[in-house]
C-alpha cells in the first residue's frame, strides 16, 4: 500500500514540477536565442527560478518530507522489537537515502529535460551544462539527504511526524536565513552550481569539499541520533 502511495506522490510531483518549471521560465521561452548565456542562467539559476535556493530551503523541503514520511517504516514499533537500535536507526537512514535519490531525481530529471528540449544543443554543451547537471544532481542528493536526517533525529526523539516535519522545516528555512550571510556555509548554499559554472567560477575542489562537509554533518547527525536513541523508552509510548 505504501509503495503505491509513493508511486502516485512520485507522478504528483513529477506534474507539480512540470508545471513550476514551465510557469516560472515562461517569460524566457520565446527569446533563449537572443538571450543566449544569460537565458540559461534564467533557467537554471539558484537565486531565483525553478532551481532557487529559496524554493529548495522551503517549498522543496516541504514536498520532500511528505515522500520521507511515506517512506519511513509504518510498523515502528513492531521493527524496534525485533531489532536492536542500530539496526533500526540503519533501516531509516537506508530509507531516506531511497527519498533523498529519488527526490533529487525527479526534480533534475525535469530541469534537464525541459532544458534541453527548449534550448539549442550547441548551447548546452558549451556552457557546460551536463557537466553542472552531474555535480547538482549529487549535491541535491546530499543536501536532501541532510535534511533527512534531521527529521530522523526530531522523529526517533519526539516519536511524532507531525512534530518533527514542523520542526525539520524550521531549521531548514533557519539554514536558508544564515547562507545569506556572505562568509557562512551551510549546505543549501551548495546548491549554488550553475550560476557559478556559466560565470567561470565553479571549482571541482569546492564543489567535492562541499559534499565532504554535508557527508560529515549526516555522518555526526547519525551518531548522535543513535546516542540519543538507545537509551529512549519507546516501547511505552506512542510512536
Amino acid at each position: 500500500m505504501m509503495k503505491y502511495k509513493r508511486l502516485v506522490y512520485s507522478f504528483i510531483l513529477v506534474i507539480i514540477f512540470s508545471f513550476l518549471w514551465l510557469h516560472l521560465n515562461r517569460n524566457y521561452l520565446s527569446s533563449l536565442d537572443e538571450l543566449g548565456i544569460q537565458g540559461m542562467i534564467y533557467l537554471t539559476s539558484a537565486y531565483a527560478g525553478y532551481n532557487s535556493i529559496m524554493s529548495h530551503a522551503s517549498m522543496y523541503t516541504i514536498f520532500f518530507l511528505l515522500l520521507l514520511i511515506l517512506s519511513m517504516p509504518q510498523n515502528s514499533i513492531q521493527i524496534l522489537i525485533r531489532k536492536k537500535r542500530i539496526e533500526f536507526v540503519l533501516i531509516g537512514y537506508k530509507r531516506i537515502l531511497c527519498a533523498a535519490l529519488q527526490f533529487s531525481g525527479i526534480f533534475m530529471s525535469v530541469l534537464v529535460i525541459f532544458t534541453a528540449i527548449f534550448e539549442k544543443k550547441q548551447m548546452l554543451f558549451e556552457t557546460g551544462f551536463w557537466s553542472g547537471a552531474a555535480i547538482l544532481i549529487i549535491l541535491l542528493a546530499l543536501y536532501y539527504f541532510f535534511i533527512g536526517t534531521i527529521f530522523c533525529f526530531f522523529r526517533l526523539v519526539m516519536l511524532s511526524n507531525t512534530k518533527s516535519f514542523v520542526c525539520t522545516f524550521i531549521v531548514s528555512v533557519l539554514l536558508l536565513y544564515f547562507s545569506r550571510f556572505k562568509h557562512l556555509w551551510t549546505p543549501v548554499s551548495s546548491i549554488d552550481i550553475f550560476d557559478l559554472l556559466f560565470e567561470n567560477e565553479l571549482y571541482l575542489e569546492e564543489a567535492a569539499l562541499n559534499s565532504l562537509k554535508i557527508a560529515f554533518l549526516i555522518i555526526a547527525l547519525f551518531y548522535i541520533t543513535y546516542v540519543m536513541f538507545k537509551e529512549k523508552d519507546v516501547l511505552h509510548e506512542k510512536y
